[in-house]
């Protein structure tokens, strides 16, 4: 794994969501490239790939690629949208307006009709794509409308058909050695709901820093002023960055956490489900132990968190809301296990991640000035500019290439792309980069 020189707190510590920039917020120089680009784009009925057009497609029905329709981004219709919702609702984190019954597989569409190749992913939170075909027969199906109308307070009245939804929908995909599930709303609940329970580039560098954040973890355990209950950690620090440890850091911390009899919790909110070439991202560490507790959503469009039978509480309402979780979302976790299973979609983010790892590694040779530290796993990918400002840029000028990605940290550009983002997609994608990258250099 290639890793990054990573100080203890970016671990141990959350990071407020960069949100993708608005065009407003661009300088006059950015403005006249982004207007440049939409020129060169606005005109085009398709965007080509570089040589996987002949892939078998895992979504019928998709564009042959993004198609930008007005002379500006945000396009009138979106401006006027997110202007009406603004009087009701803070908009300053939005950054387009969807089309949602437009928009399909890989692709979203905003109000203006504008498609983009969606490497952003709603934050990592599509699996199958937009208006995936088997959700929307879940969606119609009487398990689901049954449990839509009469929704079931399930910590007191579980309907009958709730442990054989929980066995298909989470218990088939537990995380090896965690044989309970805990059901919630979202991925913050996830872990707050936890919580209540007591790179081979630069190596030698590396191991010396995660050495040292080894020692500063214990040094915490042993210091505090009260008793440590939990240690929570992200397989890969997400909104921090992207920041990557090895499986050696990893492997020390859970000796550390029993040693100390401390509990581990594994953030899986956003790396579970597939997106880093394995179901769970943490088994790369192979343990010999697994993790006290996994949290999950995103992904598997429901939230919760496994654990095994010696973490139950010992009274029945130690843990418990009105709702403890959502049966409909259950049933769409159902229904993406499913297809991710039949269609193999998690060796697709293999194959895919790797071709698009090696591809963004020859753009960086290309342009070091530019890019750097592209690193990863599968397509959860991102890499470096500059500079804030400069990161801010290229997300913008992406989207005027029809793409539609994300930031993380200070300066990185992050990939959520779904499990059914193909190497065909992935040259779109690597295209835009590269044109984008061509304007900054002039």
């Amino acid at each position: 794994m290639t890793t990054l020189r990573t100080p203890l707190r970016r671990f141990l510590t959350s990071s407020t969501r960069l949100s993708t920039p608005s065009y407003g917020r661009l300088g006059h120089f950015d403005r006249t490239l982004l207007t440049r680009s939409l020129a060169s784009v606005a005109t085009q009925d398709t965007y080509l790939g570089r040589v996987h057009n002949d892939q078998k497609p895992l979504v019928e029905g998709e564009p042959s690629g993004p198609k930008i329709v007005t002379s500006s981004l945000p396009g009138p219709r979106t401006k006027a949208g997110l202007q009406h919702l603004d009087k009701i609702q803070d908009t300053r984190a939005a950054t387009m307006m969807t089309d949602l019954e437009k928009s399909i597989g890989n692709y979203v569409v905003d109000l203006d009709g504008n498609t983009y190749l969606d490497v952003y992913c709603q934050i990592s939170s599509l699996p199958l794509g937009y208006n995936s075909k088997a959700l929307i027969d879940a969606a119609s199906s009487p398990e689901m409308i049954q449990v839509i109308v009469n929704r079931p307070a399930l910590g007191v009245q579980p309907h009958g058909k709730w442990a054989k939804t929980l066995e298909d929908a989470f218990l088939s995909v537990a995380p090896k050695g965690l044989t309970q599930v805990f059901t919630a709303m979202c991925g913050t609940c996830s872990n707050e709901t936890a919580y209540k329970y007591p790179l081979e580039k630069h190596q030698a560098e590396n191991e010396k820093e995660e050495k040292r954040c080894l020692e500063e973890v214990e040094k915490r355990m042993k210091n505090a002023k009260s008793p440590v209950a939990a240690l929570i950690v992200e397989p890969i620090q997400s909104e921090g960055g992207d920041n990557h440890a090895s499986p050696r850091f990893f492997q020390g911390l859970r000796d550390l956490t029993k040693k100390h009899d401390i509990l581990m919790i594994v953030d899986e909110v956003q790396t579970g489900v597939g997106p880093t070439g394995r179901f769970w991202a943490h088994e790369a560490w192979n343990l010999t132990t697994p993790p006290d507790i996994v949290t999950f959503s995103k992904k598997f469009q429901a939230a919760g968190w496994f654990h095994g039978p010696e973490l139950r509480p010992d009274s029945s309402y130690r843990n418990f809301n009105t709702w403890l979780g959502d049966p409909v979302r259950a049933v769409q976790a159902k229904t993406i296990i499913q297809e991710i299973k039949n269609k193999n979609l998690v060796q697709n983010v293999v194959e895919t991640g790797d071709y698009l790892k090696k591809e963004l590694l020859s753009i960086e040779a290309k342009y070091p000035k530019f890019i750097s530290a592209v690193r990863g796993e599968g397509t959860f990918l991102a890499f470096n500019l500059p500079s804030p400002e400069q990161r801010d840029s290229f997300v913008t000028r992406l989207r005027s290439f029809g793409v539609n990605a994300g930031g993380c940290g200070p300066q990185s550009v992050r990939l959520r792309p779904m499990l059914v983002f193909q190497k065909k997609h992935a040259d779109i994608f690597l295209d835009a980069v590269d044109r984008t990258l061509d304007e900054l250099s002039v």
